[in-house]
């Protein structure tokens, strides 16, 4: 779509909430996998490295 002039639509609307929160199945998660990986890195544990210094930028208005 190039070289075109484009009109672009916003629609703003509100999403009703569900009446009951779905079941990690119904997200898209396999049956069983929080059971089955809760508590896997307890023994080795994720350690995350210094990113280093960054530097200070000054604030344009």
């Amino acid at each position: 779509m190039t070289d075109k002039e484009m009109e672009v639509v916003v629609i703003y609307q509100q999403i009703e909430p569900s009446t009951a929160p779905k079941t990690p199945e119904e997200l898209g998660w396999p049956t069983g996998f929080f059971e089955q990986t809760y508590r896997s890195c307890q023994d080795d544990p994720i350690v995350i490295d210094s990113e280093g210094d960054f530097e200070v930028r000054e604030e344009i208005l």
